[in-house]
């Protein structure tokens, strides 16, 4: 999944937690219980509960990451994450 790969990237990254770092921690956690809610049940209806209730907060997070790089030094370490998750959300939703 690729929202614990993304925390997992956001906690490794260098220095203490940002407001940054917190936010987008919150937001991918709104994904997991989603999942949580989602287990057990048959393939098509996880389908259409994601597309209904993940893909607009995914969406979003995306829309505001974006943005954010906007705000941010080409060079901090910061910025070099939120490159790497944007382009791995990119490869997984082709």
């Amino acid at each position: 999944m690729l929202g614990a790969h993304a925390a997992q990237v956001l906690r490794s990254a260098r220095g203490r937690p940002t407001a940054l770092t917190t936010e987008t921690l919150r937001r991918i956690a709104e994904l997991y219980l989603i999942e949580v809610e989602i287990r057990g049940k048959p393939p098509d209806e996880r389908r259409q509960i994601r597309q209904g209730h993940s893909r607009p907060l995914v969406d979003d997070l995306e829309r505001w990451l974006h943005a954010t790089l906007e705000t941010l030094s080409r060079k901090s370490d910061t910025t070099a994450v939120i490159l790497y998750l944007c382009l791995h959300q990119f490869l997984c939703a082709a």
